[in-house]
């Protein structure tokens, strides 16, 4: 079984919202709301989160910088 193939009006459409999200995010005009960061070690429990708590917020893995 085969993924489906977006629509081109639908790919159009993704690509105007990213078009006009994009700068906003840039400008720092709009935040995501982000309830959790983990560290890539705790990939796993992230992914518990998600599934089991249903968080408001994005749940982010992050690398960890030396």
């Amino acid at each position: 079984m085969s993924a489906p193939t977006p629509s081109p009006f639908a790919t159009a459409v993704k690509a105007a919202a990213w078009a006009a999200i994009l700068p906003l995010l840039a400008s720092g005009a709009v935040k995501p709301i982000v309830e959790r960061t983990y560290k890539l070690e705790e990939a796993a429990e992230a992914l518990r989160h998600l599934i089991e708590d249903r968080p408001f917020g994005r749940v982010v893995v992050a690398e960890q910088k030396a």
